[in-house]
């Protein structure tokens, strides 16, 4: 209940203290554990986008949005094979390892072949996570600047 003293939640477990409910520390984390991953550019414009996506501003994500803006990228770049290739290789310049590897990054917030799921329409509205990589990359919306109103 809320006030209460936290108490060991297994009584007589190895040791008697396995499980104790208390707040972490943060010592646990050594610093040969952080992420190099942090410095990339790639990584650092994904946070920036999780604060437009906080704040209100990205409406590209948009369930209606979000068709309309990849099926557009990916008649852009010549059809759904070519466009998985040049965002696949973008995103491994921006985040300086293969697009693979971004899973071992951001975690099961990321499905496997993500790109091409997202480019195919085969994904959850509420994948934000696996479309702000690709916002990263030149294409959507650098290079070929798309914006909403464009016929």
């Amino acid at each position: 209940m809320h006030g209460d003293p936290l108490v060991t939640e297994i009584k007589g477990s190895v040791g008697g203290n396995m499980w104790k409910l208390r707040l972490p520390t943060g010592n646990a984390i050594k610093s040969s554990a952080l992420r190099f991953e942090s410095a990339s550019d790639g990584y650092a414009a994904y946070l920036r986008l999780w604060m437009d996506v906080i704040e209100g501003r990205l409406t590209t994500i948009a369930a209606d949005a979000w068709a309309d803006y990849v099926d557009r990228v990916t008649e852009r770049l010549g059809g759904t094979d070519n466009a998985v290739g040049e965002l696949c290789e973008q995103l491994t310049r921006s985040w300086e390892l293969p697009t693979d590897r971004l899973r071992e990054i951001l975690g099961n917030h990321l499905q496997r072949d993500f790109v091409r799921i997202e480019l195919e329409h085969r994904t959850a509205l509420g994948q934000i996570a696996q479309k702000l990589p690709l916002l990263n990359s030149e294409w959507m919306p650098g290079r070929i600047r798309l914006s909403l109103s464009e016929p």
